[in-house]
């Protein structure tokens, strides 16, 4: 099949084109949640023994960033020369210098709340998070400045390189970040059922 040469017949063409192929994605999208659906039940998952690595009491948002893993760095502590050479072109000491130094002159804080009863009577459980204040003077006049949720992902914690570098990206930027931890990760408390779902 070749689409038309003209100007429109072109346009025509690749619009419908175009609208097949999402329309053909979106399909198999729908199909292929469908089945994971089928495979997980309900989407309730035991939760891995891994959600509260790195939240000992001696890490914090100035070094936690150089001990928890980094993607081609792995675990251990890591220093200036071994970030630049394990973190390629998506990071290296200087960002890790600029978070601990941004950290350090703003400050951070461990703030408490409680969770909400789940709808089957799930227990309410303390939930931790770290408050990064905004960098200062970028609101100036402007009102308080923007506050922000930044939730870490499935199997992680507050303290993953994630979490820690779209809050140290968002709150230099002049938003107000709150960092917290799900149930049963993390610093947050723990749950009785031991089982996470999403949505």
């Amino acid at each position: 099949c070749r689409c038309p040469t003209t100007t429109k017949g072109k346009a025509a063409c690749c619009c419908c084109c175009c609208c097949c192929f999402f329309g053909s994605f979106h399909f198999l999208l729908a199909l292929l949640a469908g089945q994971v659906g089928k495979l997980g039940g309900d989407a309730i998952t035991n939760l891995p023994g891994d959600t509260r690595v790195d939240c000992t009491d001696d890490l914090n948002p100035t070094n936690v960033i150089r001990a928890t893993w980094l993607p081609e760095c792995g675990i251990e502590n890591k220093t200036d020369a071994q970030l630049d050479a394990c973190g390629g072109a998506c990071f290296n000491s200087a960002l890790i210098k600029r978070m601990e130094e941004f950290y350090t002159k703003v400050g951070y804080k461990m703030v408490n709340f409680s969770s909400r009863a789940g709808p089957k009577d799930q227990d309410v459980v303390p939930i931790k998070a770290w408050w990064i204040p905004p960098a200062p003077g970028l609101n100036i006049g402007l009102g308080p400045p923007p506050r922000v949720v930044v939730q870490h992902g499935t199997n992680q914690n507050q303290n993953k390189f994630e979490a820690q570098i779209a809050g140290f990206l968002l709150a230099s930027a002049g938003f107000g970040v709150l960092l917290p931890s799900l149930r049963d990760h993390g610093y947050s408390g723990p749950s009785s059922h031991g089982k996470f779902s999403w949505g």
